[in-house]
């Protein structure tokens, strides 16, 4: 997945934020949702067979085929 650098900001008058001095790095889903990317896809789900587990019609899965299988 490309990571996307995004800096928002908007119009300010009066001081500047204390929070300024505080930058954040940049946010990759990739380090935080993908374990095994040479094995890892992304999906959207079709249909509502799977509500009742909590997977709705248009949810995106992260698909793993590295990860241990499971009930």
């Amino acid at each position: 997945m490309k990571l996307i650098t995004c800096n928002a900001s908007a119009g300010v008058s009066g001081f500047p934020s204390p929070a300024a001095d505080y930058l954040e790095l940049p946010l990759s889903l990739d380090q935080l949702l993908v374990e095994h990317p040479s094995s890892t896809w992304f999906g959207r789900t079709a249909g509502r067979s799977m509500e009742g587990v909590g997977i709705y019609d248009g949810d995106i899965l992260i698909i793993d085929r590295a990860a241990p299988r499971r009930n």
